[in-house]
């Protein structure tokens, strides 16, 4: 592979590490700052406000200063925010460091996205998530570890600030070569402008595809969120039963981009989406309908299919759209993502407040809505006018 791919696995590693580093931080910031539990949404917030907007603009960004400058001053501007929070004496600091933190996370996020779309393959695609994933699950361990042994939450984001510096060397160092031009056409995933389709129905394609983006996140951070709840506050689980499962669902997301990274490259992009999609409807149901006591097993289930589903997604994004627009649309389609994440989650527990049940059926129903989405986003794509 070449060392641009080898670089983005290390970005995507260093995207997951302060992501999941908070859970086990925030308790230490709080009390060091004297800040009521409540103040993690303003943290929180501070990401949101900074990913959105970066996100949404990470295409003209890198179309005016080139893919890797881009990169490298996202990474330039991550080590500022994780700056902030090493030596910030105050919440405040805290609060502007992640504001930071989501502006560099907006530009790094689909900007590799949208790159490893274009050039790189399904392999590398899938490889790339799992790098995340791997990231998510060390950032904890790491914080542990090193508040065991210094005692001070900050040491840990001193660590992802060197990660983030040795980042913006290699992105600096290979600026040019993120201009490469896109694989061989007979790779097992080939690059080419899509049919052209009627105004109409290019836009339909794109507004779909956004929606699309935001349904999936909302299922997968919902599946993710909400299990622990399900289990222990509705189905009898202990908190440790019910902290298992729900990790569990995040271990076979990331097992099954690990394995689809591995030998994933064999099957098309559409094959893996549409099988991942069945198989999100399948593991749904056996959450919703908890046949047997057997629900719980439906969550790390469910992980292990919907890992296929958001890479897929951004790989058939060059195709639906046409490459020129790939990097604008994949920006959008992550702020999209980004707000999913949130609002979904959120929907289904006020619909679920007071009868914890409905958390499988509103789970289900997301399912079904990426399954018609996927359906109809196919129809489209074949029914443009080839322009050859």
């Amino acid at each position: 592979m070449p060392i641009v791919v080898w670089l983005g696995f290390a970005a995507f590693i260093g995207l997951g590490l302060p992501e999941a580093t908070l859970g086990v931080t925030w308790p230490s910031i709080r009390t060091e700052m004297g800040r009521p539990l409540s103040s993690l949404g303003i943290v929180l917030g501070a990401l949101t406000v900074g990913y959105l907007p970066s996100s949404a603009l990470s295409g003209r960004v890198a179309a005016r200063v080139g893919g890797g400058r881009a990169l490298a001053g996202a990474s330039a501007v991550y080590a500022a925010g994780l700056s902030l929070l090493v030596l910030g004496p105050t919440f405040e600091f805290v609060v502007a460091g992640s504001l930071l933190n989501g502006i560099a996370a907006g530009q790094i996020d689909p900007g590799l996205n949208a790159h490893f779309a274009l050039r790189h393959g399904s392999r590398a695609m899938n490889l790339l998530h799992a790098s995340f994933g791997i990231g998510a699950t060390v950032g904890p361990f790491v914080a542990t570890m090193t508040l065991r042994a210094d005692g001070s939450w900050r040491v840990a984001y001193l660590l992802y600030m060197v990660v983030q510096l040795v980042l913006l060397v290699g992105f600096v160092a290979t600026r040019d070569r993120w201009a490469a031009p896109p694989a061989d056409p007979a790779s097992p995933t080939p690059r080419h402008e899509p049919p052209v389709h009627a105004p109409a129905r290019a836009r339909l394609t794109v507004v779909l595809s956004l929606v699309n983006f935001f349904l999936y996140t909302g299922l997968e951070v919902g599946a993710g969120v909400l299990a622990f709840t399900l289990l222990t506050e509705s189905r009898g689980f202990s908190d440790t039963a019910g902290g298992m499962w729900a990790a569990a669902f995040w271990a076979g997301l990331t097992v099954g981009r690990v394995a689809l990274g591995v030998a994933g490259h064999r099957l098309a992009a559409e094959t893996t989406l549409r099988v991942s999609v069945v198989g999100a409807i399948g593991t749904s149901a056996l959450i919703w309908l908890d046949p047997a006591g057997l629900g719980a097993a439906g969550f790390p289930l469910l992980g292990v299919v919907l890992a296929g589903i958001f890479p897929s997604l951004v790989l058939l994004t060059p195709r639906r759209v046409g490459t020129e627009r790939t990097a604008d649309v994949v920006g959008v389609q992550f702020a999209l993502a980004g707000i999913g994440a949130s609002a979904v989650p959120a929907a289904i527990g006020v619909l679920a407040d007071g009868a914890l049940e409905r958390i499988g059926p509103s789970l289900f129903g997301l399912a079904v809505s990426i399954a018609v989405l996927d359906v109809i986003l196919a129809r489209l794509h074949a029914g443009g006018v080839d322009a050859s």
